[in-house]
């Protein structure tokens, strides 16, 4: 939202999980800055920033938007899908036992098996796993898609108590605007697109790229949110959406577009690494090492 008497400031809220709680202490500090205060904002979220972008949208101070965390760490809100697991065990316990059967007799199976197994001579620690492994996924990965299909459930955890909680939270499924702008990210499942939800028409925040609405909906921010696989994608209207992070972890454009004039970014990556060195091996803080 733009006035007469102050340019307007952008903040973009990156995504980053549980650290964009950190989010909201960079928002306090802000406040309590007469630079920012009491100037039009045009906010711009993916992920943990979409939600935190939404608490500030809907007026929601630094104190409340920790309570909103502090909930969340309390009692996460996602429930383990019983029926992803359920269907895992049940797919992989037929595989082994069709598997087990078909490896009693002698065939192609022994034959490609052997010749995989020459490139781990000599053997070393490890070298049963890693040669069951390269067996798999270069001769019998058809397995791997099996077990895929197998599983009726595409992700892990059920989102609808986060829904609800943010239900709860905004006082209903679209969100309350104290005179903010606000765009979110999200990700087209199928196309893999990147779909913007934003409240305020310009020349920049044009279709396809943009779809105007005059609130943003829990369903919207939900989306944003949503990690694959983890999480279930979210459909608003004929789309299926996931995390805008995949693509737009940290969405400058959107924050240009409705019309900041200058930019504020709350980043809750990880920093580059000033001072390259080998990879280090899955353990942090120790290297890999090779005989």
């Amino acid at each position: 939202m733009r006035n007469p008497t102050g340019r307007t400031l952008g903040l973009v809220l990156s995504g980053g999980g549980a650290r964009g709680v950190f989010q909201v202490g960079v928002y306090e500090e802000l406040q309590n800055d007469p630079r920012f205060a009491r100037r039009p904002m045009a906010l711009s979220g993916t992920s943990a920033g979409a939600i935190n972008a939404a608490l500030i949208a809907a007026g929601r101070s630094p104190q409340e938007m920790m309570g909103f965390w502090n909930q969340v760490a309390d009692n996460p809100p996602a429930i383990a899908s019983a029926r992803f697991f359920r269907t895992a065990v049940r797919t992989l316990a037929r595989l082994t036992l069709s598997e087990s059967l078909a490896w009693l007799h002698p065939g192609r199976r022994w034959g490609a098996l052997v010749q995989r197994a020459r490139n781990h001579v000599p053997p070393e620690s490890g070298g049963v796993l890693a040669l069951a492994v390269e067996f798999l996924l270069s001769t019998r990965f058809e397995l791997v898609s099996q077990f895929l299909d197998g599983i009726q459930e595409p992700f892990l955890a059920d989102t609808a108590p986060l829904r609800r909680m943010l239900i709860e939270t905004f006082g209903g499924e679209r969100l309350p605007n104290v005179g903010i702008d606000l765009a979110v990210s999200t990700v087209d499942a199928h196309t893999g697109r990147v779909v913007r939800f934003a409240t305020r028409q310009t020349a920049l925040t044009l279709p396809p790229d943009y779809t105007i609405v005059d609130a943003i909906t829990v369903d919207m921010v939900l989306a944003s949110a949503s990690i694959p696989l983890l999480f279930p994608p979210v459909c608003i209207g004929n789309q299926f959406l996931w995390d805008g992070g995949l693509l737009v972890n940290t969405p400058l454009a959107p924050a240009v577009a409705l019309g900041a004039d200058e930019i504020i970014t709350v980043l809750t990556t990880e920093p580059p690494d000033l001072h390259p060195h080998p990879f280090p091996n899955i353990r942090p803080g120790r290297r890999a090492h090779r005989r």
